[in-house]
């Protein structure tokens, strides 16, 4: 905070403002003490009307600054005499007889002047070389405050060597509003809330506590009971009041009692009076303005009672699905007395009967039963609970139902209850099996013997139960690839001649079975699909199928010969002659 002294216009406008800001306080319930100069507690600002230069000055330490005081005071008052220059508070700063203020410590100093027995002070804040903003400190720490004041916050700057620096900071609030120079105002909202100064351009911020007290309730209105009323001469009522408060709760409210018609006590009892007409009974509140009026209608014949309301019997209950419950309804009069009424009935979440007879439905929730007049609009409802009935085990089921098993294999078995309601349950069942043994947990293990068997799960303590089929059959024996097998197993083939082979799979069980065979020989070429090619040059050789994916092979055996010479003409050797002198023949190659 820094002090300035001002001319007397200013002083006058300040003292208006401490003036202000003291009958401020006073109805937020802070506890200020009295203006006093804040460079040195407990001495009184209007003792200051020397003006010192300059004011709140910074500088570093081993830095030196000269401080100067007019002739005059502030008011305009001639000064003679030499200044006095003394340093109020600090450790390690001097100031000599011209006004040279020198600091070999930071911190926050207060210079003052005294020249004709009048004085004027000055703040001197004195940093270290290469101090650094280190946080920012908002004051007051925390207050509290009913709903919709103000107050008005600050800011100081924290540097490393512990003086404080005047900050920019931008301002934020909840549960209130904050301007950017610190104002806010309280909500309506009580609570605790917080203000927060963040220093402008960096990080630094903190945070102060405002504490909103609720308001105490005030009183709203004065309701008188019963708000109109019908009397014969003489007859009496009691009235009540009480006093609807500003947060919508009722309080005790003290009134007094006035009537026109008839005469009322102190405390509400209204006696009619003979004549007959429309009067007033008046609560007003005791010390206040808060009033109310009921009005009564005094007539010597009362008028007929009427229908004021159906009242539904029983006015709730609670029903398993299914349940019934016999409703009835009657008239409320206005009167007070009660009468048959016609209604007729309606329901939700199950049917109801003309007479009244309501059959709950199966859906659990909560539902109405309604009885209307007929004939006019008055009605009630009751309401119905309707909750469903634990379920009950219907049925057990095994899981598999059935299954193919290879004697001495094994199947796990197990058991749930199905219930009432659909879903299904846990189950603890005894097992049996036939065609082979089964274990308490369900575990079965097939016997030697094929054929169809059951397994059993029985309810234990109950009598549900359920069967699972087991078919038990001996796999027949697996076949398999035993060799392969060319045909044909030989062959005689000329130089470039083919001979179309083939291959089939014998099996462990004798019988044959195509396979995929790749194709190899020698001599000569061969396809993919077994067609070999001789080669030209006559000789023995072989046709190779191996299985694809196997190791299964088979050989067959390929001569190849070349083709006999051309005959010459005019050259027949006697043996040739000799034959066909005998004529055509028949013959075979050897």
């Amino acid at each position: 905070m820094s002090f300035r002294f001002a001319p007397k216009s200013l002083m006058h406008r300040n003292a208006a403002l401490v003036a202000v800001l003291l009958l401020w306080s006073a109805s937020c319930n802070l506890q200020e003490p009295a203006v006093i100069d804040p460079l040195d507690p407990g001495v009184p600002t209007a003792s200051d009307t020397l003006a010192v230069t300059p004011q709140d000055h910074s500088m570093q330490v081993g830095d030196s600054a000269r401080f100067g005081a007019p002739d005059t005071t502030v008011e305009g008052t001639p000064l003679t005499g030499q200044v006095q220059w003394i340093v109020l508070s600090g450790n390690g700063a001097t100031i000599d007889g011209t006004g040279m203020f020198r600091s070999t410590q930071s911190g926050d100093f207060t210079v003052q002047a005294t020249r004709s027995g009048r004085r004027g002070r000055s703040r001197v804040r004195v940093s270290s070389p290469g101090a650094t903003l280190t946080g920012v400190r908002v004051a007051p720490a925390s207050i509290t405050l009913p709903p919709g004041a103000s107050f008005t916050f600050g800011v100081t700057g924290v540097r490393s060597d512990s003086t404080t620096v005047p900050v920019t900071a931008t301002w934020t609030a909840t549960g209130g509003t904050v301007d950017a120079s610190g104002a806010y105002r309280a909500g309506n909202a009580a609570g605790s809330f917080r203000i927060i100064a963040t220093e402008q351009g960096g990080t630094f911020a903190d945070t102060a506590i405002v504490t909103i007290s609720p308001a105490a309730p005030t009183l709203e209105a004065v309701l008188v009971t019963p708000a109109s009323v019908t009397l014969t001469p003489g007859a009496m009522q009691q009235f009540s009041a009480v006093g609807r408060m500003s947060d919508g709760a009722s309080s005790a409210v003290s009134v007094t009692w006035t009537a026109t018609g008839g005469s009322v006590t102190a405390a509400g009892a209204y006696t009619a009076g003979a004549s007959n007409g429309t009067f007033r009974v008046v609560a007003t509140q005791q010390g206040g303005t808060k009033a109310d009026t009921s009005a009564v209608t005094i007539t010597a014949t009362p008028p007929a009672p009427t229908l004021q309301a159906v009242e539904v019997t029983p006015a709730s209950v609670s029903l398993v699905a299914g349940g019934t419950q016999q409703f009835a309804a009657i008239g409320r009069m206005s009167d007070g007395s009660t009468s048959s009424v016609t209604v007729s009935w309606t329901a939700t979440g199950g049917s109801v009967t003309a007479g009244g007879s309501y059959t709950a439905g199966a859906t659990a929730g909560s539902f109405r039963v309604i009885a209307t007049q007929q004939g006019g609009t008055r009605a009630d409802t009751s309401n119905v609970t309707i909750t469903l009935p634990a379920p009950t085990l219907q049925a057990v089921e095994v899981s598999p139902n059935s299954v193919s098993l290879a004697p001495g294999a094994s199947q796990q078995f197990s058991a749930t209850g199905r219930m009432s309601d659909g879903s299904t349950s846990s189950i603890t069942v005894n097992w049996s099996a036939t065609g082979g043994s089964i274990s308490g947990s369900g575990a079965y293990v097939a016997g030697s013997t094929d054929g169809t068997f059951r397994v059993l799960a029985v309810q234990q303590g109950g009598t549900r139960a359920d069967t699972a089929t087991v078919t038990i059959a001996t796999p027949p024996p697996t076949v398999t690839l035993q060799a392969v097998e060319v045909s044909p197993i030989s062959a005689n083939v000329l130089t470039g001649g083919s001979q179309q082979f083939s291959a089939i799979g014998r099996m462990s069980d004798g019988s044959t079975s195509s396979v995929a065979v790749t194709w190899t020989e020698t001599g000569g070429t061969i396809t993919g699909a077994g067609l070999y090619t001789a080669g030209s040059t006559a000789g023995s050789f072989r046709v190779i199928a191996v299985q694809q994916g196997g190791t299964r092979a088979d050989t067959a055996l390929v001569t190849v010969s070349a083709p006999a010479p051309p005959r010459q003409a005019g050259r027949s050797s006697p043996a040739t002659r000799a034959l066909n002198a005998r004529g055509p023949q028949h013959c075979s190659a050897v």
